[in-house]
């Protein structure tokens, strides 16, 4: 899934603009959820979304970012 939305970013946001904010951050989460948000490979391919989302839209962008976040302050919870 993220090798889809890196190569087609604009895309993405394009069919993201309709969603409400609470289902945006849904899908941020589900992609950044696994294996876990804090895993390095996991925080680097956010990094590199991140930045491409950015120089799209930035309140996609931050948006992004707080459903990482959320991820990060909750991962006690994940079992892990």
């Amino acid at each position: 899934m993220y090798d889809k939305l890196l190569s087609n970013t604009k895309l993405t946001l394009a069919l993201l603009k309709p969603l409400s904010l609470a289902d945006k951050h849904s899908l941020w989460k589900f992609v950044f959820d696994g294996p876990h948000p804090d895993d390095p490979g996991v925080k680097e391919k956010y990094d590199i979304l991140y930045e491409k989302v950015k120089a799209l839209s930035k309140v996609d962008a931050a948006i992004m970012k707080d459903s990482y976040s959320e991820l990060l302050m909750t991962m006690d919870d994940h079992g892990h």
